[in-house]
């Protein structure tokens, strides 16, 4: 299903070869490590401790809040999935397999971000969890989005803050060398050589918003939400049926901090 996108060409890390280089502050050395720590979590304490085991999932792109909305949810004593585990999925998907992905939420009751931030994972997500919770995060337009991602990688990726290359996204060593440039595949179909070409990414989310509203219309189980917005938190508390324990929504993972 995502092979438009790039995935499906000869990569130049194998899955089966690739040596994790796991890194963003988790002294995680392999995915083993990861899922057993992920595993421990939900047997001794995560979904027990939560206020119930249904799912919740933020189905907004990156870089819309989805952070953000992860620390309302811990403030709020959900248990939340373990980010690098799940990120550590994508390749799993060049071959419609989605069955460590259903392994992985079982993990924990709220997800974001990648993988589930992929346009069009919404849909499996629905046939596997009809009865769960789906939050589409988003920003006051696709240019505020697309300036926010860019900026975001030119500190994270790009050589002396520039717009990150393909070059720059295969020797980042975030998760591992080339996981950066797998995850921009998988996203976008920009060209190889322009990555974060402007009118490709800014189609990419104003077609997410789009049929992501059309998949979950009229479904009780869907929030639209801008964390910018004043009312946030009130909308936020609402669907979860809870009371809020904060004024307003956190503020996490700031370009400026980088």
């Amino acid at each position: 299903a995502f092979c438009h996108f790039g995935l499906c060409q000869n990569r130049l890390y194998s899955p089966r070869n690739k040596r994790l280089q796991i890194e963003n502050g988790d002294d995680y050395r392999n995915f083993q490590d990861i899922w057993q720590r992920s595993s421990t979590n939900i047997k001794g304490k995560s979904l027990s401790q939560s206020r119930s085991s249904k799912k919740i999932f933020c189905i907004g792109l990156n870089k819309t809040g989805t952070t953000s909305l992860k620390a309302f949810m811990q403030i709020h004593g959900y248990a939340v999935g373990d980010q690098a585990a799940g990120e550590l999925l994508i390749s799993n998907f060049e071959k419609n397999n989605y069955e460590p992905l259903y392994a992985y939420c079982e993990t924990a009751q709220f997800f974001q971000d990648l993988p589930f931030s992929i346009p069009g994972m919404a849909k499996n997500l629905l046939k596997q969890y009809p009865d769960a919770s789906y939050i589409l995060t988003k920003r006051s337009s696709a240019e505020a989005w697309y300036n926010s991602l860019v900026d975001f990688h030119k500190k994270l990726f790009g050589e002396n803050k520039r717009i990150p290359t393909k070059a720059d996204l295969i020797k980042a060593g975030y998760r591992y060398p080339g996981f950066a440039w797998e995850a921009n595949r998988l996203l976008y179909p920009s060209p190889e050589d322009a990555p974060y070409r402007k009118d490709d990414l800014k189609a990419v989310y104003e077609n997410h918003i789009r049929t992501t509203r059309e998949l979950f219309s009229n479904r009780e189980n869907f929030l639209e939400l801008n964390i910018e917005n004043d009312d946030s938190v009130s909308k936020l508390a609402s669907f979860l049926h809870i009371n809020p324990q904060v004024d307003r929504m956190p503020w996490k993972n700031k370009t400026s901090e980088l």
